[in-house]
């Protein structure tokens, strides 16, 4: 069963504000979660300490996010530079 893929506003905003060329390249990358909201490493992996939330990377960009399996969700919590993506909120 496929998963809905949602963006928080702050994700939105996030993605919107990247350049088109980034945008094009985490496009088909947010695609896949639909199918597969758990790609193996190298690709994604589980956020230590945080319970089904997960990262994609695609060169310097990362894309944070969490899986509800119950409700076959995936919420894009987070989207930007790898260099900011591990800060504590």
């Amino acid at each position: 069963m496929p998963f809905a893929v949602r963006l928080t506003p702050a994700a939105r905003r996030q993605f919107l504000a990247l350049p088109r060329s980034v945008q094009d390249r985490l496009r088909p990358l947010l695609d896949t979660l639909a199918e597969n909201p758990t790609p193996a490493p190298p690709l994604g992996r589980k956020l230590v300490g945080r319970d089904d939330t997960y990262r994609l990377a695609e060169g310097p960009y990362r894309v944070v996010y969490e899986v509800d399996r119950r409700e076959a969700t995936v919420l894009v919590l987070w989207i930007g530079n790898r260099r900011d993506a591990y800060r504590r909120r």
